[in-house]
């Protein structure tokens, strides 16, 4: 017996968040009969780029939902493009030049957990400066356990 769900006619949109870490094999998305199942319109506007450390990367979301960018990105309706790096990330000046040429609406900064406090005062004024040049809105923030450093 399959369960009824009382649903109002209309349409909706829906968006999958996959696993982080899991590669699932196969995606079923069931609906009812006569039903139709389109894919949405691609989006104009353009991305929130975030970049940095597994935090960034969803690596301690309970879910693939509740990363943040996922949270931001459906706070703000807008698309993300999340370059979290577990353990990686570290404001290196080849990846700041790359990230800069990307078309995006903002840029987030949260590498400094994977890097010290030499670290941070090296590589964070060469990217702030790289990114005055930008014609949108630049982010960072600093883990409050690099300033014990």
């Amino acid at each position: 017996m399959t369960p009824s769900i009382a649903v109002d006619p209309g349409e909706r949109l829906y968006t999958a968040y996959l696993p982080l870490y899991n590669s699932p094999q196969r995606l079923e998305i069931g609906v009812q009969a006569g039903a139709k199942f389109l894919g949405a319109a691609p989006r104009t506007t353009p991305p929130a780029v975030f970049y940095g450390s597994s935090i960034m990367q969803g690596g301690v979301a309970s879910r693939p939902g509740m990363s943040i960018t996922a949270l931001l990105g459906r706070r703000f309706d807008v698309p993300t493009v999340n370059l979290g790096f577990s353990g990686n990330a570290r404001m290196e000046p080849e990846i700041a030049e790359l990230l800069t040429e990307l078309d995006a609406s903002v840029y987030v900064v949260g590498s400094s957990p994977n890097m010290n406090p030499q670290q941070i005062a090296e590589r964070a004024e060469p990217v702030r400066s790289r990114a005055d040049g930008l014609s949108f809105p630049a982010t960072a923030f600093a883990d409050r356990s690099a300033e014990k450093g």
